[in-house]
């Protein structure tokens, strides 16, 4: 089983998939499958056995610190077993695919509510905010519905500002301990979406505060060419950036901002 998912599919399947699909096949092959799997021969596999798996990852399942995968992250991990044996199949390493006799556990039938901040809310974190080197960033996402990873993953050449407008090509998107960039799976998802005066005026800022810090590091500045970076030009990782992009969310942007 090791030897098979690591020289074998995974990179058969590389060219085959989005980076990011890539990316988290990968994770979960590491992290999880090969690690309970790994020893077993493919031949050995059997439904019963994979069920045993998805039972300990439900328990303690989590590769930093104690507990239990959420049944997502679970689902994932059958969706990437499957994968890997269907091709098995395809390739005639063996005759049936014992995922197709596992037992994944079910999707949640509720879904858990996110709270969202009302427009009193936002205009109060946007004024604190507005002196904030990455206020731009924030007022951003207020204005436009952006995805964080989209925002993080915006380059100055998507910013049109004589039109006053973005356009989303691309998402940063953490997988395990790495950022990928994203392409959008549909043609909806890459869009170019109009600025509002004062975000368009917030980028101009922002742009011009971005060339100070440039110049002030000099050569050790680091030309990415994204929007929003480090002091240095660094990347902003998703899920370290402050304030949580994640935890920032609204119910509509108030009237009041536009």
């Amino acid at each position: 089983m090791r030897t098979y998912l690591l020289t074998i599919w995974l990179p058969a399947v590389k060219a085959t998939v989005r980076q990011i699909t890539y990316a988290t096949y990968k994770t979960l092959c590491t992290q999880h499958i090969i690690v309970e799997l790994g020893s077993m021969q493919l031949q050995h596999l059997t439904g019963a056995r994979i069920n045993a798996v998805y039972a300990k990852l439900l328990e303690k399942g989590k590769v930093h610190g104690e507990g239990a995968l959420s049944p997502a992250s679970v689902r994932r991990v059958h969706a990437c077993l499957h994968r890997a044996l269907r091709d098995a199949v395809r390739w005639e390493y063996l005759a049936i695919n014992p995922v197709d006799a596992a037992d994944p556990p079910r999707e949640r039938s509720e879904h858990r509510k996110l709270p969202a901040w009302n427009s009193g809310q936002l205009i109060a974190f946007l004024t604190f905010m507005k002196n904030d080197r990455l206020f731009a960033l924030w007022r951003l996402l207020a204005m436009t519905g952006c995805r964080r990873g989209e925002a993080l993953g915006l380059r100055w050449e998507n910013v049109d500002m004589h039109a006053g407008t973005i356009t989303i090509c691309q998402a940063l998107v953490p997988v395990g301990k790495q950022v990928v960039i994203s392409e959008p799976k549909t043609s909806r998802g890459r869009r170019t979406i109009a600025l509002d005066p004062v975000t368009l005026e917030a980028l101009k800022a922002h742009a011009a505060r971005q060339a100070d810090e440039q110049s002030e590091w000099g050569e050790a500045w680091t030309d990415t060419g994204y929007v929003f970076v480090h002091e240095d030009g660094q990347p902003l990782h998703p899920e370290r950036t402050p304030g949580r992009l994640s935890g920032i969310c609204w119910r509509q942007r108030p009237e009041e901002l536009r």
